[in-house]
């Protein structure tokens, strides 16, 4: 019976995200084509693959389940491995940030890789738009 309930609830929330999937696909499918077609002008603005990297960082943060309130942190981060005899408060406070702040701080120690890349900036341009449209697409 409880087997059955579970997969009942599966099948629900499966119905409700299905059109969603179905829309970021059909999205994606119809934006890369005219991304990748490239514009008559020439490519060299250096912000979009910034830009792109500062919503990855972003994406890093609210995939996690992570919100931007103090009553959403992951506390139990701060216990995970602890020993019980003591308070773990220094270990604990660095657990807690790094849970919280890897995806920002991955892409923001990462983003010289980006800059000292060896592809042309039209290239670049390119999949950073791609990127960035995917992103924005996860995000709705």
């Amino acid at each position: 019976m409880g087997s059955c309930l579970l997969l009942r609830r599966h099948l629900m929330v499966w119905a409700v995200f299905a059109p969603r999937l179905i829309f970021q696909v059909v999205s994606a499918a119809l934006c890369l084509p005219a991304v990748l077609v490239g514009h008559p002008s020439p490519l060299a603005d250096p912000w979009g693959p910034a830009l792109s990297w500062l919503l990855l960082g972003q994406l890093g943060f609210f995939a996690t389940g992570h919100q931007t309130t103090f009553s959403t942190v992951h506390w139990k981060a701060a216990f995970v491995g602890a020993h019980l005899e003591g308070p773990p408060m220094a270990l604990g406070m660095l657990k807690v940030l790094a849970n919280t702040f890897s995806g920002p701080l991955l892409c923001a120690t990462s983003l010289p890789l980006l800059v000292t890349s060896p592809l042309d900036r039209k290239a670049m341009v390119r999949t950073a738009t791609c990127y960035s449209a995917l992103l924005l697409l996860q995000v709705q």
